[in-house]
């Protein structure tokens, strides 16, 4: 797994989008690493809004990775205030959960569930 590779930035429809992609990560410290690596690209962009997409797909979660998680999305909340925001991947309890918590701590508009990144992109680019 190449953590560079699962942040990136696309343009769809002219609009600019932030991926964070935690496919199949059941190492809680290349989750750490990805989640920095959002961070950083939130922190560092020119774009005035933005919008973000979180793939959760076969993640693992653990308590230290959800807590980091949550101190991340309350830093990040004046930046994201104005996007949307979608994630792709609630198929279990556990997920369901995190994804309720990650909406409660980032405050602004709610992030939607999405069952395929498709849809997701076409919902954060109109």
């Amino acid at each position: 797994m190449i953590i560079e590779e699962r942040v990136k930035w696309v343009e769809r429809n002219g609009h600019h989008i932030l991926i964070q992609d935690f496919t199949d990560c059941v190492n809680t410290q290349n989750s750490l690493k990805i989640l920095k690596l959002f961070e950083k690209e939130v922190v560092a962009s020119n774009y005035e809004t933005f919008n973000t997409l979180t793939i959760i797909t076969g993640i693992k979660f653990d308590p230290n990775l959800f807590l980091e998680m949550k101190n991340i999305a309350k830093r990040v909340r004046p930046r994201l205030a104005n996007s949307k925001r979608a994630m792709v991947g609630i198929d279990s309890a556990t997920r369901r959960i995190m994804f309720k918590g990650m909406n409660m701590f980032a405050g602004g508009n709610p992030s939607l569930a999405f069952d395929t990144v498709e849809e997701a992109l076409e919902y954060l680019s109109s």
